[in-house]
């Protein structure tokens, strides 16, 4: 009788390929994440979960242009989502169009203002822009969204780095 390897995810189920790619992005095997949102966005051309998740492995990958492709495809298919733009945001900043990036943050932010980690990525494109009284603006609205969270301690310390270069 033969025998055949178990795979963790059902054949042609975009959803299982999609959780398999999420499996992968989380153990940092890029290539084999992409593979498999790859397979998901095959069998289901719309997803837009996957499009916005293989945006992060390219991301990963340092592939920019993919990402920003990847993500903006995602956007176009579901313009609700507030992570969508907040993964945007972060590859237009890496590529360094901070202008864009600051867009994409403040759509994130509308869409769900109570996200702390969107308000540090505007603050980081603040800062990129020279508008340190801005970026310390939204630092300042992490930690009152956030007492205990990584996000909070991140703003602190770069709220406390920016008020020591301006003495």
């Amino acid at each position: 009788m033969p025998t055949t390897t178990p795979t963790p995810y059902v054949e042609g189920n975009a959803q299982s390929y999609y959780r398999q790619g999420n499996v992968y992005l989380e153990d940092e095997k890029y290539d084999q994440a992409i593979v498999a949102y790859t397979q998901a966005i095959l069998l289901e051309p719309n997803y837009a979960e996957a499009y916005n998740n293989r945006a992060w492995a390219y991301v990963h990958k340092g592939d920019y242009d993919l990402a920003l492709s990847d993500v903006t495809t995602a956007i176009n298919f579901d313009k609700t989502q507030a992570y969508m733009y907040d993964t945007r945001g972060f590859v237009y900043y890496r590529k360094g169009y901070s202008k864009e990036a600051l867009m994409d943050y403040t759509k994130a932010i509308l869409l769900e203002p109570a996200r702390a980690d969107f308000y540090n990525g505007r603050a980081r494109v603040h800062e990129e822009m020279d508008n340190v009284a801005k970026a310390m603006d939204d630092y300042k609205k992490v930690m009152r969204l956030n007492n205990n969270s990584e996000a909070t301690r991140k703003a602190k310390e770069n709220l406390e780095r920016l008020m020591n270069e301006q003495d």
